[in-house]
Protein backbone atom coordinates (compact mmCIF):
# COMPACT_ATOMS: atom_id res chain seq x y z
CA UNK A 1 0.00 0.00 0.00
CA UNK A 2 1.06 3.56 -1.21
CA UNK A 3 2.45 5.86 1.54
CA UNK A 4 0.89 9.16 2.02
CA UNK A 5 2.82 12.03 1.53
CA UNK A 6 3.02 14.90 4.30
CA UNK A 7 1.35 17.93 3.67
CA UNK A 8 4.46 19.71 4.44
CA UNK A 9 6.58 17.79 1.64
CA UNK A 10 3.46 18.56 -0.69
CA UNK A 11 4.20 22.53 0.56
CA UNK A 12 7.66 22.11 -0.58
CA UNK A 13 7.65 20.89 -3.77
CA UNK A 14 4.89 22.94 -5.22
CA UNK A 15 7.13 26.06 -3.80
CA UNK A 16 10.15 24.90 -5.28
CA UNK A 17 8.28 24.30 -8.98
CA UNK A 18 6.86 27.57 -8.88
CA UNK A 19 10.06 29.05 -8.14
CA UNK A 20 11.91 26.83 -11.44
CA UNK A 21 8.55 28.35 -13.42
CA UNK A 22 8.93 31.56 -12.39
CA UNK A 23 12.92 32.00 -12.78
CA UNK A 24 13.27 30.13 -16.09
CA UNK A 25 10.43 30.74 -17.67
CA UNK A 26 9.26 34.00 -16.81
CA UNK A 27 9.97 37.88 -16.59
CA UNK A 28 10.69 38.33 -20.67
CA UNK A 29 12.20 41.66 -21.72
CA UNK A 30 10.24 43.89 -23.39
CA UNK A 31 10.97 45.12 -27.08
CA UNK A 32 13.16 47.69 -27.29
CA UNK A 33 11.20 49.38 -29.75
CA UNK A 34 8.09 49.42 -27.53
CA UNK A 35 6.02 52.65 -27.10
CA UNK A 36 7.16 54.51 -24.56
CA UNK A 37 4.71 55.67 -21.30
CA UNK A 38 4.03 59.36 -21.14
CA UNK A 39 7.04 60.63 -18.27
CA UNK A 40 5.04 61.85 -15.37
CA UNK A 41 6.26 65.27 -13.78
CA UNK A 42 8.20 65.21 -10.66
CA UNK A 43 5.95 66.93 -8.18
CA UNK A 44 5.12 66.36 -4.05
CA UNK A 45 2.08 64.34 -4.45
CA UNK A 46 3.96 62.12 -7.28
CA UNK A 47 6.96 62.15 -5.08
CA UNK A 48 4.67 60.91 -2.13
CA UNK A 49 3.35 57.89 -4.04
CA UNK A 50 6.93 56.59 -5.22
CA UNK A 51 7.63 57.11 -1.65
CA UNK A 52 4.60 54.65 -0.31
CA UNK A 53 5.45 51.99 -2.69
CA UNK A 54 9.20 52.17 -2.02
CA UNK A 55 8.53 51.10 2.06
CA UNK A 56 6.00 48.48 0.92
CA UNK A 57 7.89 46.68 -1.96
CA UNK A 58 11.74 48.22 -1.84
CA UNK A 59 12.91 48.62 0.83
CA UNK A 60 13.70 44.58 1.85
CA UNK A 61 16.48 44.95 -0.67
CA UNK A 62 17.86 48.51 -1.20
CA UNK A 63 16.88 49.64 2.95
CA UNK A 64 15.44 52.45 3.68
CA UNK A 65 17.67 54.87 3.40
CA UNK A 66 18.73 53.68 -0.53
CA UNK A 67 21.82 52.33 1.11
CA UNK A 68 21.40 48.54 -0.12
CA UNK A 69 21.71 47.61 3.77
CA UNK A 70 18.26 45.40 4.54
CA UNK A 71 17.52 41.98 5.66
CA UNK A 72 18.28 40.46 2.15
CA UNK A 73 20.64 42.48 0.71
CA UNK A 74 23.26 39.94 1.82
CA UNK A 75 21.69 36.82 0.13
CA UNK A 76 21.08 38.29 -3.31
CA UNK A 77 23.27 38.63 -6.33
CA UNK A 78 24.37 40.54 -7.40
CA UNK A 79 23.63 42.46 -4.73
CA UNK A 80 20.82 45.38 -4.57
CA UNK A 81 22.02 49.12 -5.92
CA UNK A 82 22.91 51.27 -3.06
CA UNK A 83 21.01 54.40 -4.62
CA UNK A 84 23.32 56.60 -2.37
CA UNK A 85 26.29 56.55 -4.62
CA UNK A 86 23.96 57.30 -7.60
CA UNK A 87 25.02 55.09 -10.21
CA UNK A 88 23.38 52.76 -12.35
CA UNK A 89 24.29 49.79 -14.75
CA UNK A 90 21.73 50.13 -16.90
CA UNK A 91 21.67 53.34 -18.92
CA UNK A 92 22.02 54.70 -21.72
CA UNK A 93 24.29 58.02 -21.38
CA UNK A 94 28.01 57.79 -21.19
CA UNK A 95 30.31 56.37 -18.87
CA UNK A 96 30.60 57.89 -15.64
CA UNK A 97 27.62 60.22 -16.38
CA UNK A 98 24.44 60.19 -14.80
CA UNK A 99 21.29 57.57 -16.09
CA UNK A 100 18.56 59.37 -17.40
CA UNK A 101 15.10 59.37 -15.79
CA UNK A 102 13.98 57.05 -18.37
CA UNK A 103 16.70 55.21 -17.77
CA UNK A 104 15.92 54.35 -14.34
CA UNK A 105 12.21 54.30 -15.21
CA UNK A 106 12.71 51.53 -17.70
CA UNK A 107 14.90 49.22 -14.98
CA UNK A 108 11.68 49.91 -12.59
CA UNK A 109 9.45 48.93 -15.26
CA UNK A 110 11.36 45.92 -16.96
CA UNK A 111 13.26 44.37 -14.08
CA UNK A 112 16.75 43.16 -14.59
CA UNK A 113 16.95 39.47 -15.86
CA UNK A 114 19.12 37.41 -14.08
CA UNK A 115 18.82 38.87 -11.10
CA UNK A 116 16.32 39.21 -7.82
CA UNK A 117 15.25 42.40 -9.32
CA UNK A 118 11.87 41.47 -10.63
CA UNK A 119 9.79 43.60 -13.58
CA UNK A 120 6.79 46.01 -11.83
CA UNK A 121 4.95 47.37 -14.71
CA UNK A 122 2.05 46.38 -13.00
CA UNK A 123 2.17 49.10 -11.07
CA UNK A 124 0.75 52.22 -12.29
CA UNK A 125 2.95 54.86 -14.54
CA UNK A 126 2.68 57.70 -12.02
CA UNK A 127 3.61 55.27 -9.31
CA UNK A 128 6.50 54.01 -11.31
CA UNK A 129 7.48 57.80 -11.92
CA UNK A 130 7.71 58.33 -8.47
CA UNK A 131 10.01 56.06 -7.48
CA UNK A 132 12.07 57.47 -10.40
CA UNK A 133 11.91 60.73 -8.55
CA UNK A 134 12.10 59.10 -4.60
CA UNK A 135 15.19 56.53 -5.33
CA UNK A 136 17.13 59.73 -7.19
CA UNK A 137 16.49 61.71 -3.93
CA UNK A 138 18.98 59.00 -1.86
CA UNK A 139 22.20 60.28 -3.77
CA UNK A 140 23.47 63.90 -3.97
CA UNK A 141 25.20 63.21 -7.54
CA UNK A 142 21.73 63.78 -8.97
CA UNK A 143 21.17 67.01 -6.66
CA UNK A 144 24.46 68.50 -8.32
CA UNK A 145 24.06 67.34 -11.57
CA UNK A 146 22.19 66.84 -14.81
CA UNK A 147 22.24 63.69 -16.89
CA UNK A 148 23.26 64.11 -20.60
CA UNK A 149 21.67 62.68 -23.66
CA UNK A 150 21.64 59.37 -24.36
CA UNK A 151 24.53 58.07 -26.78
CA UNK A 152 23.74 58.34 -29.76
CA UNK A 153 23.10 54.53 -31.65
CA UNK A 154 23.34 54.30 -35.62
CA UNK A 155 21.77 51.67 -37.65
CA UNK A 156 22.32 48.43 -36.82
CA UNK A 157 24.66 46.42 -38.86
CA UNK A 158 22.27 42.78 -39.97
CA UNK A 159 23.86 39.74 -38.69
CA UNK A 160 25.46 37.75 -41.16
CA UNK A 161 28.33 35.19 -41.39
CA UNK A 162 31.05 38.10 -42.53
CA UNK A 163 29.85 40.29 -39.73
CA UNK A 164 30.02 37.29 -37.28
CA UNK A 165 33.32 36.35 -38.46
CA UNK A 166 34.42 39.89 -37.81
CA UNK A 167 33.27 39.83 -34.59
CA UNK A 168 35.03 36.81 -32.87
CA UNK A 169 38.38 38.37 -34.44
CA UNK A 170 37.51 41.92 -32.39
CA UNK A 171 36.29 39.08 -29.35
CA UNK A 172 39.95 38.11 -28.76
CA UNK A 173 42.08 40.99 -30.39
CA UNK A 174 44.84 42.24 -27.96
CA UNK A 175 43.30 45.79 -26.67
CA UNK A 176 39.74 44.26 -26.77
CA UNK A 177 40.17 40.85 -25.22
CA UNK A 178 36.69 40.06 -24.27
CA UNK A 179 37.88 36.23 -24.28
CA UNK A 180 39.70 37.42 -21.00
CA UNK A 181 36.55 37.53 -19.15
CA UNK A 182 34.01 35.48 -20.96
CA UNK A 183 36.60 32.85 -21.76
CA UNK A 184 37.17 31.30 -25.38
CA UNK A 185 33.60 30.14 -26.30
CA UNK A 186 31.79 32.65 -24.16
CA UNK A 187 31.16 30.68 -21.02
CA UNK A 188 32.10 33.09 -18.57
CA UNK A 189 35.71 30.95 -17.89
CA UNK A 190 38.17 33.52 -18.75
CA UNK A 191 41.51 33.49 -17.32
CA UNK A 192 40.19 36.65 -15.09
CA UNK A 193 36.87 35.22 -14.16
CA UNK A 194 37.62 34.31 -10.45
CA UNK A 195 39.43 37.53 -9.71
CA UNK A 196 37.06 40.11 -10.69
CA UNK A 197 35.48 42.22 -7.92
CA UNK A 198 33.21 45.07 -8.20
CA UNK A 199 34.00 48.56 -7.49
CA UNK A 200 32.99 47.84 -3.77
CA UNK A 201 35.52 45.03 -3.44
CA UNK A 202 32.91 42.58 -3.81
CA UNK A 203 33.21 39.17 -6.23
CA UNK A 204 31.60 39.31 -9.18
CA UNK A 205 31.56 36.83 -12.05
CA UNK A 206 31.47 37.30 -16.46
CA UNK A 207 28.53 37.05 -17.71
CA UNK A 208 27.88 33.73 -19.63
CA UNK A 209 27.68 34.35 -23.35
CA UNK A 210 26.02 31.72 -23.85
CA UNK A 211 22.77 32.73 -21.85
CA UNK A 212 21.10 35.23 -23.66
CA UNK A 213 18.21 35.16 -21.59
CA UNK A 214 20.23 36.26 -18.58
CA UNK A 215 21.69 39.41 -19.98
CA UNK A 216 20.92 42.41 -17.30
CA UNK A 217 20.14 45.06 -20.40
CA UNK A 218 18.29 42.97 -22.42
CA UNK A 219 18.58 39.89 -25.55
CA UNK A 220 18.44 42.80 -28.47
CA UNK A 221 21.31 44.16 -30.66
CA UNK A 222 20.87 47.69 -29.51
CA UNK A 223 21.21 45.99 -25.87
CA UNK A 224 24.59 44.09 -26.73
CA UNK A 225 25.59 47.54 -28.74
CA UNK A 226 24.61 49.98 -25.05
CA UNK A 227 26.76 47.81 -22.70
CA UNK A 228 29.60 47.19 -25.33
CA UNK A 229 29.77 51.33 -25.49
CA UNK A 230 28.98 52.14 -22.18
CA UNK A 231 30.25 49.81 -20.15
CA UNK A 232 28.68 48.49 -17.21
CA UNK A 233 29.04 51.18 -14.48
CA UNK A 234 30.49 49.93 -11.19
CA UNK A 235 32.16 46.45 -13.00
CA UNK A 236 35.43 45.36 -14.49
CA UNK A 237 32.69 45.58 -17.93
CA UNK A 238 34.33 48.70 -19.22
CA UNK A 239 33.47 50.90 -22.08
CA UNK A 240 34.81 50.41 -25.67
CA UNK A 241 33.66 53.57 -27.02
CA UNK A 242 37.28 54.60 -27.85
CA UNK A 243 38.46 50.88 -28.38
CA UNK A 244 35.70 50.40 -31.00
CA UNK A 245 34.44 52.62 -33.91
CA UNK A 246 30.57 51.74 -34.61
CA UNK A 247 30.74 49.46 -36.99
CA UNK A 248 32.93 47.54 -35.53
CA UNK A 249 30.74 47.17 -32.47
CA UNK A 250 27.57 46.33 -34.24
CA UNK A 251 30.01 43.30 -35.30
CA UNK A 252 31.17 42.36 -32.09
CA UNK A 253 27.57 42.76 -30.96
CA UNK A 254 26.58 40.47 -33.38
CA UNK A 255 28.69 38.05 -32.72
CA UNK A 256 28.26 37.91 -28.51
CA UNK A 257 24.26 37.32 -30.15
CA UNK A 258 25.63 33.90 -32.31
CA UNK A 259 26.67 32.39 -28.75
CA UNK A 260 23.20 31.46 -27.75
CA UNK A 261 19.91 30.56 -28.72
CA UNK A 262 17.17 33.34 -29.19
CA UNK A 263 15.07 31.58 -27.45
CA UNK A 264 14.91 30.36 -23.83
CA UNK A 265 14.77 26.94 -22.66
CA UNK A 266 12.16 25.06 -21.55
CA UNK A 267 12.47 23.05 -18.95
CA UNK A 268 11.71 19.03 -19.84
CA UNK A 269 8.88 17.80 -17.76
CA UNK A 270 9.40 14.25 -19.29
CA UNK A 271 12.27 12.96 -21.28
CA UNK A 272 12.48 9.21 -23.17
CA UNK A 273 15.48 7.11 -23.27
CA UNK A 274 15.73 5.85 -26.82
CA UNK A 275 16.18 2.46 -27.28
CA UNK A 276 19.70 1.51 -29.42
CA UNK A 277 21.21 -1.69 -30.73
CA UNK A 278 24.57 -2.42 -30.23
CA UNK A 279 27.29 -0.76 -27.77
CA UNK A 280 26.80 2.15 -25.56
CA UNK A 281 29.22 4.90 -25.92
CA UNK A 282 32.46 4.82 -23.89
CA UNK A 283 32.75 8.47 -23.45
CA UNK A 284 31.53 12.24 -23.54
CA UNK A 285 32.10 13.14 -27.43
CA UNK A 286 31.07 10.29 -28.97
CA UNK A 287 29.47 10.58 -32.38
CA UNK A 288 26.65 9.16 -30.85
CA UNK A 289 25.80 11.57 -28.80
CA UNK A 290 25.44 14.10 -31.67
CA UNK A 291 21.72 12.49 -32.25
CA UNK A 292 20.66 12.20 -29.06
CA UNK A 293 17.73 14.40 -27.84
CA UNK A 294 19.03 17.04 -25.03
CA UNK A 295 16.70 17.46 -21.91
CA UNK A 296 17.00 21.13 -19.87
CA UNK A 297 16.92 20.94 -16.46
CA UNK A 298 16.87 24.68 -14.63
CA UNK A 299 19.24 24.51 -11.51
CA UNK A 300 18.69 26.91 -8.40
CA UNK A 301 20.38 27.38 -5.13
CA UNK A 302 19.15 24.66 -2.14
CA UNK A 303 18.21 27.57 0.70
CA UNK A 304 15.75 24.80 2.76
CA UNK A 305 18.64 22.85 5.05
CA UNK A 306 21.11 25.23 6.83
CA UNK A 307 23.46 26.15 5.64
CA UNK A 308 21.99 27.19 2.44
CA UNK A 309 23.20 28.28 -0.87
CA UNK A 310 22.06 31.93 -1.46
CA UNK A 311 24.43 32.70 -4.47
CA UNK A 312 24.53 29.74 -6.49
CA UNK A 313 26.69 29.71 -9.82
CA UNK A 314 25.26 26.57 -11.65
CA UNK A 315 22.12 27.45 -12.80
CA UNK A 316 21.30 24.93 -15.57
CA UNK A 317 22.06 21.13 -16.04
CA UNK A 318 21.69 19.22 -19.67
CA UNK A 319 20.98 15.79 -20.04
CA UNK A 320 21.15 12.91 -23.07
CA UNK A 321 19.89 9.13 -22.35
CA UNK A 322 19.91 6.19 -24.20
CA UNK A 323 19.96 2.47 -23.57
CA UNK A 324 20.40 -1.21 -24.89
CA UNK A 325 19.70 -4.49 -23.58
CA UNK A 326 21.84 -4.20 -20.79
CA UNK A 327 22.84 -0.83 -19.67
CA UNK A 328 21.87 2.96 -19.52
CA UNK A 329 23.96 5.63 -20.31
CA UNK A 330 23.75 9.29 -19.45
CA UNK A 331 25.46 12.34 -20.27
CA UNK A 332 25.41 15.51 -18.10
CA UNK A 333 26.02 18.49 -19.29
CA UNK A 334 26.89 22.13 -17.41
CA UNK A 335 28.41 25.23 -17.17
CA UNK A 336 31.35 26.17 -14.73
CA UNK A 337 33.65 28.74 -14.56
CA UNK A 338 37.12 26.79 -13.69
CA UNK A 339 37.84 23.33 -13.46
CA UNK A 340 38.32 23.40 -9.68
CA UNK A 341 40.45 19.40 -8.76
CA UNK A 342 43.28 20.24 -6.33
CA UNK A 343 41.26 22.02 -3.02
CA UNK A 344 40.61 20.00 -0.47
CA UNK A 345 38.23 21.11 0.76
CA UNK A 346 35.85 22.48 -2.29
CA UNK A 347 35.34 20.36 -5.53
CA UNK A 348 33.37 20.68 -8.55
CA UNK A 349 30.83 17.85 -8.35
CA UNK A 350 27.32 16.91 -9.95
CA UNK A 351 24.99 14.49 -8.47
CA UNK A 352 21.80 12.30 -10.52
CA UNK A 353 19.18 11.81 -8.40
CA UNK A 354 17.02 8.75 -8.02
CA UNK A 355 14.06 7.15 -6.04
CA UNK A 356 15.69 4.02 -4.15
CA UNK A 357 11.89 2.39 -4.16
CA UNK A 358 11.14 0.18 -6.62
CA UNK A 359 7.49 1.24 -7.18
CA UNK A 360 8.85 4.62 -8.59
CA UNK A 361 7.47 6.87 -5.96
CA UNK A 362 8.93 10.33 -6.01
CA UNK A 363 11.09 10.79 -2.46
CA UNK A 364 11.34 14.27 -0.68
CA UNK A 365 13.16 16.33 -3.09
CA UNK A 366 16.25 17.33 -1.16
CA UNK A 367 18.01 13.84 -0.92
CA UNK A 368 15.06 11.44 0.20
CA UNK A 369 13.65 10.90 4.11
CA UNK A 370 14.35 7.32 5.84
CA UNK A 371 10.63 6.13 4.80
CA UNK A 372 11.53 6.87 0.87
CA UNK A 373 15.17 6.86 0.41
CA UNK A 374 17.13 8.43 -2.84
CA UNK A 375 19.43 6.59 -4.82
CA UNK A 376 22.18 8.93 -6.20
CA UNK A 377 24.98 8.60 -9.37
CA UNK A 378 27.77 11.17 -8.12
CA UNK A 379 30.83 12.40 -9.90
CA UNK A 380 33.53 14.77 -8.03
CA UNK A 381 36.61 16.37 -9.34
CA UNK A 382 39.04 14.62 -7.20
CA UNK A 383 37.73 11.42 -8.63
CA UNK A 384 38.45 12.02 -12.56
CA UNK A 385 35.95 9.74 -14.00
CA UNK A 386 34.52 7.45 -11.25
CA UNK A 387 30.87 7.87 -10.24
CA UNK A 388 30.30 6.59 -6.79
CA UNK A 389 26.56 5.06 -5.81
CA UNK A 390 25.23 6.77 -2.65
CA UNK A 391 21.89 5.98 -0.86
CA UNK A 392 20.67 8.68 1.09
CA UNK A 393 17.94 9.74 3.39
CA UNK A 394 17.92 13.35 4.06
CA UNK A 395 21.09 16.24 2.73
CA UNK A 396 23.05 15.05 5.65
CA UNK A 397 22.27 11.28 5.58
CA UNK A 398 24.17 10.15 2.39
CA UNK A 399 26.19 6.86 2.81
CA UNK A 400 28.44 5.40 -0.10
CA UNK A 401 27.62 1.81 -0.96
CA UNK A 402 30.40 -0.78 -0.17
CA UNK A 403 33.39 -1.07 -3.63
CA UNK A 404 31.78 -4.53 -4.02
CA UNK A 405 28.41 -3.29 -4.60
CA UNK A 406 29.75 -0.08 -6.54
CA UNK A 407 29.08 -0.96 -10.59
CA UNK A 408 28.87 2.52 -12.51
CA UNK A 409 31.35 3.23 -15.06
CA UNK A 410 32.01 6.88 -15.91
CA UNK A 411 34.07 9.60 -17.93
CA UNK A 412 34.06 13.16 -18.19
CA UNK A 413 35.54 16.22 -20.49
CA UNK A 414 36.35 20.10 -19.15
CA UNK A 415 36.62 22.14 -22.10
CA UNK A 416 36.33 26.36 -22.26
CA UNK A 417 33.94 26.40 -18.74
CA UNK A 418 32.01 23.29 -20.13
CA UNK A 419 31.84 19.98 -18.10
CA UNK A 420 30.10 16.55 -19.95
CA UNK A 421 30.39 13.58 -18.09
CA UNK A 422 29.18 9.79 -18.99
CA UNK A 423 27.50 7.72 -16.72
CA UNK A 424 26.94 4.14 -16.87
CA UNK A 425 25.12 1.57 -15.26
CA UNK A 426 23.62 -1.72 -15.69
CA UNK A 427 19.70 -1.53 -15.82
CA UNK A 428 18.81 -4.17 -13.36
CA UNK A 429 20.98 -5.22 -10.50
CA UNK A 430 20.48 -7.64 -7.48
CA UNK A 431 21.30 -5.18 -4.94
CA UNK A 432 17.98 -3.86 -3.41
CA UNK A 433 19.59 -0.50 -2.62
CA UNK A 434 19.86 0.34 -6.82
CA UNK A 435 17.49 1.99 -8.40
CA UNK A 436 16.12 0.01 -11.19
CA UNK A 437 15.85 0.99 -14.92
CA UNK A 438 12.49 -0.81 -16.52
CA UNK A 439 11.33 0.17 -19.79
CA UNK A 440 7.74 1.97 -19.90
CA UNK A 441 7.88 3.16 -16.43
CA UNK A 442 8.16 6.53 -15.31
CA UNK A 443 11.07 7.22 -13.32
CA UNK A 444 11.52 10.60 -11.16
CA UNK A 445 14.80 12.16 -11.91
CA UNK A 446 16.54 15.24 -10.03
CA UNK A 447 19.89 16.91 -10.11
CA UNK A 448 22.27 18.04 -7.39
CA UNK A 449 25.51 20.47 -8.47
CA UNK A 450 28.36 22.00 -6.61
CA UNK A 451 30.74 24.68 -7.92
CA UNK A 452 34.30 24.24 -5.98
CA UNK A 453 35.11 28.31 -6.91
CA UNK A 454 32.04 29.60 -5.14
CA UNK A 455 33.12 26.85 -2.36
CA UNK A 456 29.85 24.95 -2.74
CA UNK A 457 29.71 21.96 -0.49
CA UNK A 458 27.55 19.74 1.42
CA UNK A 459 24.13 21.23 1.33
CA UNK A 460 25.63 24.28 -0.18
CA UNK A 461 24.49 23.64 -3.75
CA UNK A 462 22.33 23.96 -6.74
CA UNK A 463 19.73 21.78 -6.70
CA UNK A 464 16.70 20.77 -9.08
CA UNK A 465 12.92 19.97 -8.81
CA UNK A 466 11.72 16.56 -10.23
CA UNK A 467 11.27 15.25 -13.63
CA UNK A 468 10.77 11.98 -15.23
CA UNK A 469 12.85 9.49 -17.54
CA UNK A 470 11.26 6.83 -19.27
CA UNK A 471 12.59 4.40 -21.31
CA UNK A 472 10.97 3.75 -24.98
CA UNK A 473 9.54 0.07 -24.48
CA UNK A 474 11.28 -2.30 -26.06
CA UNK A 475 9.21 -4.19 -29.08
CA UNK A 476 8.86 -7.88 -28.59
CA UNK A 477 10.14 -9.39 -31.67
CA UNK A 478 6.15 -11.43 -31.83
CA UNK A 479 4.74 -7.93 -32.34
CA UNK A 480 6.45 -8.80 -36.15
CA UNK A 481 5.37 -12.63 -36.18
CA UNK A 482 1.57 -12.36 -35.12
CA UNK A 483 0.29 -10.22 -38.00
CA UNK A 484 2.28 -12.36 -40.40
CA UNK A 485 0.69 -15.44 -38.96
CA UNK A 486 -2.97 -14.05 -38.81
CA UNK A 487 -2.70 -12.79 -42.68
CA UNK A 488 -1.65 -16.67 -43.61
CA UNK A 489 -4.54 -18.16 -41.13
CA UNK A 490 -7.05 -15.75 -42.87
CA UNK A 491 -5.80 -16.71 -46.15
CA UNK A 492 -5.74 -20.30 -45.36
CA UNK A 493 -9.36 -19.81 -43.83
CA UNK A 494 -10.59 -18.45 -47.35
CA UNK A 495 -9.03 -20.15 -49.63
CA UNK A 496 -10.43 -23.67 -47.37
CA UNK A 497 -13.92 -21.94 -47.43
CA UNK A 498 -13.85 -21.14 -51.86
CA UNK A 499 -12.50 -24.57 -52.02
CA UNK A 500 -15.73 -26.12 -49.78
CA UNK A 501 -18.20 -23.72 -51.51
CA UNK A 502 -16.72 -24.92 -55.39
CA UNK A 503 -17.64 -28.51 -54.32
CA UNK A 504 -20.69 -28.13 -53.31
CA UNK A 505 -21.41 -26.49 -56.49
Amino acid sequence: MRQKISLTRKCFNIVISALFIFAFMGGKVLAQEEKKEAVVAESPEIIAKGKKTYEKNCINCHGEKGDAVAPASERLYPEPRDFTLGVFKIKTTARDELATDQDIFNVITRGIPGTSMREWAELPSDVRWGLVYYVKSFSDRFKEGKAPAPIKVGTPIPSSPESIEKGKELFSKDGIQCNSCHGDAGRGNGDLALDLETDWETPIFPRDLTKRWTFKRGTGPRDIYYTIRIGVEGTPMPSFAEDLDEEQTWHLANYVLSLSSPEEPIPTASYQVKLIQGELPEGPDDEVWNSVPMGQYPMAGQVIVDPRMFKPKIDFVQMKAIYNQDEIAFLLIWHDPSELTDDDSFKDAIALQLPQNPDGRKPYFLNGDPENPAYLLQWSAHKEGSITEINATGMKRMVAQKEGNQNAKGAVVYDNGEYRLLIKRSLKTDDKKDAQFEPGKFIPVAFSAWEGSNEETGTKRSISAWYFLILEAQIPKTVYYYPLLAIIIVAAFEFSLIKLIRKKK
